[in-house]
């Protein structure tokens, strides 16, 4: 490899009979000052040459004139000698990066350039990178069938207005294309036939990145016509929603990261899942960094959100519900869901009382009201629970202190708080919570009743784990009475069927009205009723 970045080279000469073209691989001249270009008239190969970076070269070139007044300028390189030498000098280079090669004045005029290049070889570029070269308006024309190797094609970081399908009309063979970080937004507001088109003639790419382009909207049959297209990258652009008419057998990776898409229209989802079943592949979908809405009016896009398997999830999805920013899971979800139903009922009930005059009626659905304004208001525990608890704003150091016998522990640990701690973390979001494991969390020489008081303050809520040996020792009878005098919300967890003749009267009297989960074993597996997770709900639901 030769190395000549950041200097100065007064004269540049191509010759291929140079000895270093038998061994150079590699030449980097960026950051160069060329004053002088030499050229042999030997139409001959640099053997060796297969790489070669020219970035930021600065060359003694201007604009001619004649480009401001000619509509479509016609290029003959075959007639040119010069050029023609300076090709076939590159003819072995693989890989060619001209990135921010020339420095002058944005190039927007808008002038057709035709090239023709008629002879009879053919080139071995595969890559080729022109960043950053301030071009505008590309309308041009290469003519040729030597560059039938090109595979890579890197348009980015320019100011491109408007690029010709015609340009890469001779490129059948890319692969992939990046055209990042340009305006293409004014093609597609000026001319949307010729945005929609700007990929017709290439039936073999696998990759196209068009993200950072101020898009607003994307053509729907602009992609489906590329059968074999992999990677669609339209991240940073202003998009609201993304569909197709018809479908991409190949597609595994849509990048709509840093959109403007606050919910997906029904179209747009009934693609995308139509999308996952068609495609032959495993079919992927990133919506990250984008500000989701959720309302009643568009809970099908929140629950579209949770349950689409491929939608990444690599990050927590948030909502603004209720001006709040909500974690998107199945649990929330459902307060969603359950916060527009009571919404309706609100309204229903006050249609009704006011047009049903009978005063039975009326008190009826008043007193019903009330009962679903309670519900409701557990509901809105329930979700400021979940939130305090994942941004670490929890008033408490632990969600649960888990009273149990130590005769029972081997069911406990390995049977009971697996199970719990699977459901809360479904519940929840994450793993935010912790959980005072009796007599785990004491302080070592304390008195017994002091620590249990210590440790239910520091919990929302007691949850007894209850068997014989629980109901036969006093000492967890007084754990339960410590709980009601300073008003802690109790949960049970029946691990034994317990005649009602032997449980203690705090117990039998506390059963009848709190939160039970029975749990017993079929086939050597706990087996829980009512669920688990709907007992973890409630737990969420008693927090104050």
């Amino acid at each position: 490899m030769i190395n000549v970045d950041g200097t100065q080279i007064d004269v540049l000469s191509f010759n291929p009979l140079n000895s270093l073209c038998a061994s150079i691989k590699s030449v980097s001249a960026k950051k160069t000052v060329l004053t002088n270009v030499l050229q042999y008239k030997v139409p001959e190969s640099c053997t060796a040459l297969r790489h070669f970076d020219l970035s930021n070269i600065q060359l003694p070139t201007t604009m001619p004139p004649v480009l401001l007044h000619n509509p479509t300028i016609t290029i003959d390189i075959t007639a040119k000698r010069g050029l023609i030498d300076a090709l076939y000098f590159m003819k072995n280079v693989e890989s060619a990066t001209i990135n921010n090669f020339y420095h002058g004045y944005p190039v927007d005029f808008k002038v057709r350039f035709i090239f023709l290049l008629e002879i009879n070889d053919t080139f071995a570029l595969k890559h080729l990178s022109l960043q950053n070269n301030n071009v505008v308006y590309l309308d041009a024309e290469l003519h040729t069938t030597s560059f039938i190797h090109i595979e890579s094609f890197d348009g980015s970081y320019n100011k491109l207005t408007y690029l010709s399908p015609r340009f890469f009309g001779n490129m059948t063979t890319l692969r992939n294309i990046s055209l990042t970080n340009n305006r293409l937004q004014r093609m597609a507001e000026n001319e949307r036939s010729d945005f929609e088109n700007i990929f017709m003639f290439l039936k073999d790419l696998r990759m196209v990145d068009i993200s950072n382009n101020a898009l607003k909207s994307i053509p729907g049959n602009m992609f489906t016509r590329i059968k074999t297209l992999e990677y669609l990258l339209l991240s940073g652009n202003s998009l609201t929603s993304f569909s197709q008419q018809g479908y991409m057998m190949e597609l595994g990776y849509l990048d709509l990261r840093r959109n403007m898409i606050v919910s997906l229209d029904s179209e747009s989802m009934i693609w995308l899942a139509n999308e996952d079943k068609r495609t032959r592949t495993e079919f992927y979908v990133d919506l990250q960094e984008n500000t989701f809405r959720c309302s009643c009016d568009n809970l099908t896009f929140a629950n579209w959100l949770v349950q689409s398997n491929y939608v990444l999830k690599d990050t927590p999805r948030t909502c603004v519900w209720n001006g709040e920013s909500l974690y998107l899971n199945n649990n929330s979800v459902q307060v969603m869901k359950d916060e527009c139903v009571h919404f309706n009922f609100e309204w229903l009930y006050i249609t009704l009382g006011v047009s049903i005059s009978t005063s039975v009626l009326v008190t009826m659905i008043w007193t019903s009201y009330f009962r679903l304004k309670e519900r409701f208001a557990r509901v809105r525990r329930r979700r400021q629970a979940i939130a305090d608890l994942v941004n670490d704003r929890f008033p408490y150091q632990y969600l649960a202190y888990v009273s149990f016998s130590l005769a029972d522990d081997d069911v406990v640990f390995n049977r009971v708080i697996p199970v719990l701690k699977q459901a809360l973390r479904g519940a929840i979001g994450d793993d935010h919570f912790e959980l005072c494991l009796g007599e785990l969390g004491f302080h070592l020489g304390g008195i017994m009743l002091d620590e249990v008081e210590r440790c239910l303050h520091a919990s929302a809520v007691m949850v007894s784990v209850i068997s014989h040996s629980y109901c036969d020792n006093k000492r967890y009878i007084d754990e339960l009475n410590v709980a009601l005098r300073i008003k802690k919300p109790i949960l049970f967890v029946l691990i034994e069927d317990i005649p009602e003749h032997k449980l203690p009267a705090v117990v039998k009297r506390l059963l009848k009205t709190n939160e039970i989960v029975r749990m017993e074993f079929v086939d050597g597996q706990p087996q829980f009723d009512p669920s688990v997770e709907q007992f973890c709900i409630a737990m969420l639901e008693m927090v104050r």
